[in-house]
């Protein structure tokens, strides 16, 4: 209980108030009857210690209801401290009701008020207008918090898209919205400070216009503060370098322990290539049951001392070793899949002129004009096809995997207006906000435009079309395609297959 409430304080006055609150509600519950109830156990201490990260099953839940939780582990947690003590009377208990008041009067008069903190990160936004920057916290309490203090010194109304938040308990399409306004060009998107908390899960790319990341409370745990650099320190980061931040109160002893933990993650990391596990558990130890101020020093010292011996080297280069064969064995099958993919090519003979030529053929076939070549190289210009197919709700959704995503909320006829067809490109553009679409074999714009080719080509009962294609092959051959098609009541299309006949010429 006292861990729980020490972590939400380093965390920000607001998320200890919050607590407390439960705390004291539950204290005054129990002490309020004539003896002791015996106690049943601790429910949900995971709850209590710890804020939902990506791995826990409470990251799908809404915040509401990982309060609840975390208020009945709370409350649990405040009837066992009385479970066995015989008496709820004495000056013991009037002590502790005594200090609980003045604790919650000193929290509630601070937290409404901006900390050092806050005011830094609001100095390092107006400094750095046209840079995005990721802010992390781990409690809920804490992101409310810094969202209302950074809304009122940057934005001058609720919903201002400057600021977002990114947390557990979002529906999908949210997260995705977020997600799409945080790595789109800055010059296309007022986003600037995304606020989240650990339940942004892990794997998620945020790192295509953000080389900024501040730890507004430092976790407990050294992997967490690796998976939050990690949002950032990733593949396809445009950036040379990028800067990871945290606060350090000079004057607060307690923050001498946190330093001495984020420096001893690093150096391990640096050391070993990993932070292993075995040396994990180990930092992780000398905080599972809080600490007092006046032990801040002794308990930094001791952080910083750990050594990496032989013997927890041995152990953690055995637990690299077998992360080393994972990765040997994924890389192996990642190159059976390339070779497999390779001779797809080669026996398809499908190349990215094939595709662009077929698909201008299909959209003169439409007459239309066929692709036409765009400002940058590999990347193509379609035809307006919006009026021709405007009473066609089936190619209008055909169309609209060609634009921009659509907004929340957004009515789909200002989507459309507002968002025309993008421009095509036929190789991956590796990038998270690329602004054409990859067209290939699979997307459903390409597939409806080769379509037309089966219907063009049995639209008479005879001979209708004679095609010649130079190849390579210097055996001239012949090709007949027939169509079978089988039709039951009222012309409903049972069957449909294209027969390939081939003989020398």
């Amino acid at each position: 209980m006292l861990c729980s409430l020490q972590k939400r304080l380093l965390s920000s006055i607001e998320a200890f108030a919050c607590t407390l609150k439960v705390h004291r509600k539950a204290f005054e519950a129990n002490a309020s009857r004539a003896t002791a109830t015996p106690g049943t156990g601790i429910v949900g201490l995971k709850n209590l210690l710890e804020a939902p990260d990506a791995d826990d099953d409470r990251a799908d839940a809404t915040e509401d209801e990982v309060a609840e939780q975390e208020a009945a582990a709370m409350e649990a947690a405040t009837a066992r401290t009385f479970a066995g003590a015989g008496s709820v009377e004495g000056d013991a208990y009037a002590r502790e009701r005594a200090l609980l008041a003045q604790m919650t009067e000193v929290a509630e008069t601070a937290r409404g008020q901006p900390d050092a903190r806050v005011k830094y990160l609001v100095d390092w936004v107006r400094g750095h207008k046209e840079q995005r920057v990721l802010i992390f916290t781990e409690y809920s309490d804490s992101k409310r918090y810094l969202e209302k203090q950074l809304r009122s010194h940057l934005t001058t109304r609720e919903d201002d898209p400057l600021i977002a938040t990114f947390h557990g308990g979002m529906v999908d399409e949210a997260r995705e919205e977020v997600k799409r306004a945080f790595n789109s060009d800055p010059a296309r998107h007022p986003l600037r400070v995304l606020i989240a908390t650990e339940a942004a899960r892990e794997g998620v790319n945020l790192q295509n216009h953000c080389a900024n990341l501040f730890h507004f409370d430092v976790p407990w745990n050294p992997s967490r503060l690796e998976r939050r650099n990690g949002r950032i320190d990733r593949k396809l980061q445009r950036a040379p370098e990028v800067r990871c931040h945290y606060f350090f109160y000079a004057q607060r002893p307690e923050d001498r322990v946190l330093k001495a933990l984020v420096k001893k993650t690093k150096v391990i990391r640096e050391q070993l290539g990993s932070l292993a596990p075995v040396l994990e558990r180990r930092l992780e130890e000398h905080l599972a049951a809080g600490f007092a101020r006046r032990d801040a020093s002794s308990l930094a010292k001791a952080i910083e001392d750990e050594q990496i011996d032989a013997v927890k080297q041995k152990a953690a280069q055995e637990e690299l070793e077998s992360t080393r064969i994972r990765d040997w064995e994924l890389a192996s099958e990642i190159a059976a899949l390339q070779g497999l993919l390779k001779k797809s090519k080669d026996w398809l003979k499908l190349d990215e002129k094939d595709l662009r030529q077929a698909i201008s053929s299909s959209l003169e076939i439409l007459g239309e004009r066929p692709l036409t070549s765009g400002q940058q190289d590999g990347m193509y210009a379609l035809p307006d096809l919006s009026d021709r197919f405007r009473g066609d709700a089936s190619w209008m959704h055909t169309l609209d995997t060609l634009r921009a995503p659509q907004g929340r909320g957004q009515d789909v006829s200002a989507w459309r207006r507002d968002k025309p067809i993008r421009p095509v490109v036929f190789k991956d553009q590796e990038s998270l906000d690329a602004p054409a679409v990859h067209l290939h074999l699979e997307h459903r714009f390409v597939q409806r435009l080769l379509g037309r080719f089966r219907s063009q080509g049995f639209v008479h009962n005879d001979l209708h079309r004679v095609c010649i294609v130079l190849t390579d092959d210097p055996v001239a051959r012949v090709l007949v395609l027939g169509r079978l098609s089988l039709y039951g009541e009222r012309a409903s299309r049972l069957h449909d297959q294209v027969m390939v006949v081939a003989a020398r010429w």
